[in-house]
Formats: structure tokens, sequence, C-alpha cells
């Protein structure tokens, strides 16, 4: 037998295949590829999408390709090992299976159909009835990890007095005491299920995000998304993790599965700037470093579209060039890698203030910056007739920004670059500055001492007007 032989995709927007997973119960998978067309009118279509990780490329198996009239063989495509997995897991016994799966609806040989197909991902993973989330086989006692967020996510919903899933089938299943599970032994099984390479993956933040409806998979066991997200805050898993990168990594699934419950959503992420995405999602992971930022563009709400394309013929280092331009204003000069994900930026700027405290918000929400402010320009009435004068004083300042990444910290310094609409955090590390927070945009100004509030447009008219050449670095290999 040979190998499967695409054809091209439709000619027409939207364009895209869809897997017919026969029903069966035999070893070996058998499909059947669909062309489709994703109608933007229908809210929903009716199928599923698959969110898994490929998982080692060297490990495959071979699943077979049928005549979608007759049933005769068409060819073979060696998939990973996980993703046959995945496949087996769903299959039903008696009932054919509509999904949407990377590896087999893109001809991943094709560079031209992956990007334009890179650039539907979001309207795939929004038109799909449900999104699956394959997190892979049992292993670490996983199965009774599930149970146990299942049974906190119900407990969760007693204190509401509601339920929005099934009921467990064992009464005292639902009453056990959520004490017991936040011992050591739990503590290593739960590290465990979170630290699987799903929850790491950069694409499954818009594909997540897309989704109208999430159910989680691993091993036999399975659950909704939101369920898995309010038993973990009922377990109050995050707060006892200690792994700062692991924590951001699941604080972000958290965050995007809560986001989805807004209808409003279904069609348009438009979650936040470009920049703002990178500072709080730069420590998930990619195969291809340019998927750390194609994964993001669909997610924010700038329009990006003359800036960047889905383009692999592009090298990392003249996009992450574009990346830091498109934030920082195009007249830094700025040094790039490929082989590497940091850039080296040297531009003009002040310092606003030393950051003295942070108040911190739960998960991804905002978070208070007191501000020990440079001298600042103040007006003050005069006592001869109207007149006023300015003098210059140093204020304490609060303004709310979005959590990231790294961990904002007092003694980090809040400065405004040349060319860049919203100001950036910085941290001196030995000899050099360190960019912790590209993007910090305020979303209010208080200055307590004036019973002052304003935005950053009222009090960027304070700052002072000279600036200073400025060398940084932005370094997404580096996270605390």
């Amino acid at each position: 037998m040979n190998p499967y032989q695409y054809s091209p995709l439709l000619p027409k927007p939207n364009s895209v295949r869809l897997l017919r997973l026969r029903a069966g119960d035999k070893a070996e998978i058998r499909v059947q590829i669909y062309d489709y067309f994703i109608d933007s009118s229908r809210p929903t279509h009716e199928y599923e999408a698959l969110s898994y990780v490929w998982g080692d490329a060297s490990q495959t198996k071979r699943i077979i390709v049928e005549d979608r009239l007759g049933g005769s063989e068409l060819g073979y495509l060696d998939i990973t090992l996980n993703l046959h997995t995945a496949l087996c897991r769903l299959r039903n016994p008696g009932l054919d299976r509509f999904l949407w799966v990377d590896a087999v609806c893109i001809n991943q040989s094709d560079i031209k159909e992956r990007d334009r197909q890179v650039q539907l991902m979001v309207k795939i993973y929004a038109s799909a009835t449900r999104v699956i989330v394959w997190l892979g086989e049992m292993a670490n006692e996983s199965d009774w990890v599930i149970k146990m967020i299942r049974n906190a996510a119900r407990a969760a919903q007693r204190k509401l007095g509601v339920r929005v899933w099934p009921t467990p089938s064992k009464e005292n299943e639902r009453d056990q005491n959520l004490e017991k599970w936040r011992d050591a032994h739990t503590s290593k099984m739960l590290l465990a299920f979170l630290s699987r390479p799903w929850f790491r993956r950069v694409w499954v933040l818009q594909e997540v995000a897309a989704a109208q409806s999430i159910l989680i998979l691993c091993g036999r066991e399975e659950l909704p998304g939101q369920a898995f997200s309010r038993g973990l805050d009922n377990l109050q898993v995050l707060h006892n993790l200690q792994n700062a990168r692991l924590k951001n990594q699941i604080q972000a699934i958290i965050y995007l599965i809560d986001w989805i419950i807004d209808p409003a959503h279904y069609s348009n992420l438009g979650i936040l700037p470009l920049g703002e995405l990178v500072d709080m999602f730069q420590v998930h992971e990619a195969t291809d470093r340019r998927d750390k930022v194609y994964a993001l563009l669909a997610m924010s709400s700038q329009d990006l579209e003359r800036t960047f394309r889905v383009d692999y013929n592009i090298v990392w280092s003249v996009l992450f060039d574009r990346l830091v331009k498109s934030i920082f204003g195009n007249a830094v000069e700025v040094m790039t890698w490929n082989n590497r994900e940091r850039a080296l930026i040297r531009t003009e700027g002040g310092v606003l203030g030393r950051i003295t405290g942070v108040e911190r918000g739960c998960g991804f929400s905002m978070q208070t910056l007191h501000i020990k402010t440079r001298e600042l320009w103040t007006c003050q009435s005069s006592t001869h007739a109207e007149e006023t004068t300015r003098r210059r004083m140093a204020w304490t300042i609060e303004c709310s920004v979005q959590n990231s990444a790294n961990v904002i910290q007092a003694d980090d310094i809040l400065v405004y670059l040349r060319g860049a609409k919203y100001p950036s955090i910085i941290r001196l590390s030995y000899d050099h500055f360190k960019i912790i927070a590209a993007v910090a945009r305020p979303q209010l100004f208080r200055i307590p001492a004036m019973d002052w509030d304003g935005n950053w447009e009222d009090f960027s008219e304070l700052m002072p007007t000279t600036a200073k050449d400025l060398t940084l670095l932005w370094d997404w290999e580096w996270s605390e």
C-alpha cells in the first residue's frame, strides 16, 4: 500500500478537511478524509476538534485512509503514537465520528497550505460543537486525580446550590473529605498530572480560548472543562504550587477556560494586545519557536494583519525582530538570534518610578503596583489672581496592570521607552537591565496625596521629557 496523497483544498475561503473516524473495535484505525466548508453564518458545525500533543515524531503508527464511497483503501498515513492512542480512545464501536485533527486534516508537507490553515485555527475550534482535550494514557494514578478534581468541583457547586454536570453514581463518593487529598502523596500525584506536556504547549491556549465546550480526556476518565477549573480552584492547587513556570501554565489554562463562558467570545477572541499576551504566555512551549508568536496572533485585540502573517518561510530571528518593533516602536535597534529566544534592545527612555509594593490578584487577574515616582510636573494654584505655577514633585502612585509570567517585585522599575505606546517594567540584573513586563498597560493611575485619578494618557502628560540611552535584554528563556 502506498502513502495517502492529499488533494488540494477547495479553492474558496474557510475550506478545511474533516476526518471521519470509522466505527470499530479492532486495532487497525480506518478513516475517511472529507473536504469541508466552514459557513461563518452558522455558530456551530457537526464536528469535534481535537486538542493534543503530537508527541515523539519518531514513534508512529499507521492508519488506513478509505475512499468515501466504496470503502476501498486509498493509502496510509503515519501518525504519532499519542495521536493513534487518542483516536483509539475516541472511536465508537458502532457509530462513525467526525473530527478535526491537525496532523491528518492539514497536508503537513505543503508549507503554503499550513500557513493558510494556521490562520483558520480559531475559526476551526470556535465552530466545533466541542473541543476534546487528550492528555494521554493513564499514568501515575491519573484516574484517581481526575476523580479527586471532579469531586472537588462538585463540592464547590454544592456550595453554590447548582449542578451543571451529572452526579456520581456513588453518593458517598461526592461527600469525601477534601482535606485528605492535600497530603504529600496526593500533591505528588497532582503535580505529575499537571506536568503533562499538553499544559505546556502554546497552541492549546487559542484552542481552549476558542472552544464553545471542552471535554478533558485522560485514559478512560473524562471531565468537563469547567469542572476541571472549579475543582482545581476548590483544592487551592495554584496556591500550593511552588514551581513558578508550571503555575503560570496552569493559570493560563484556567483563565481561558473561565473566559470562554461568555458567548460573546465565540467568534472573536480579542483577549488582550499582543504584547500583554506575550508577557503572560511566553513560558509556554512550542517545537517551532515561530509558533510562540503565531499561536497568539488570533488571541490579540489588535489588528496585526499588516505586521504579521503566518509564514513558515520566515526565520525566527526576523519574526522576533518584527515582534519587538511592533511593541517597542520601529526606532529601536534590535539584535536577535535564530537559536535563542532573546533580544537585545537599544532605545531611549526614562524612569517613571520605582515599584515599592505589589498587590496581586487571583490567577491572571489584574495586580496593583505601588510606585514611588521620580519628580513629575504638577500644577499648583497661586494666591495671586488665578495664576497657576508648575513645579516638580515626587509622588507615590498606584496603577493596575495585567499579571505577567515573570513576577513583578519591589525595586523593579517602571520606564517609558520612546516610540512605545505603554510603559515597561525592567529589573537591574548584574550589569544589564532585564525586561520583566514588555507592556505594563495601566488601567488606572491614582495619586492618593493629590486625590487624583486618571488614565495613562492623562498621566503621561506629567512625565519628564528627558530621555537617556537604554540597553535592555528581553529573555524568554529565563523565568522565575
